[in-house]
């Protein structure tokens, strides 16, 4: 009869800690979803970025396909279901328009956004990083 109970209790144990887990992975990818405006990248200053309105899209469009925005192009990119942390983005693709004095910030975001390969979400704050790269965001809806 012991053996039995620890035997059930331990299933118990386990179930709990999977679904926990399960749980996790879930909130953190529901917590992503949403519009992220980009606050600090590179040696761009916070100004900059707001007047170019730079964002990353992370609500699900077609499929794993998600959007993104610096200045001037429409950027799309895919997306694998993000886990524990990691978070695999494909490479980016935009629409081809020129727009003078506004292709700096796009021009390094694209190239750079296919490297993250982390995130941390601290509250507001998304925090992107990869290949010794850094980019922060704020949530669009925070107040």
């Amino acid at each position: 009869m012991k053996k039995f109970l620890l035997t059930a209790a331990f299933a118990l144990f386990a179930a709990v800690l999977f679904t926990s887990c399960a749980n996790k992975a879930t909130a953190n990818s529901q917590q992503l979803a949403r519009k992220w405006m980009l606050v600090s990248y590179k040696d761009y200053s916070k100004q900059t970025l707001t007047d170019r309105n730079a964002y990353i899209d992370l609500t699900k469009r077609n499929g794993d396909q998600y959007s993104a925005y610096a200045g001037c192009n429409r950027m799309f990119f895919t997306m694998k279901s993000p886990s524990a942390g990691k978070i695999n983005i494909g490479q980016v693709g935009s629409t081809m328009m020129f727009c003078a004095d506004k292709m700096d910030v796009e021009g390094d975001f694209g190239k750079d956004l296919p490297e993250m390969t982390q995130y941390k979400i601290e509250g507001h704050k998304l925090v992107l990083t990869g290949n010794g790269k850094r980019m922060e965001f704020v949530a669009e809806d925070w107040d």
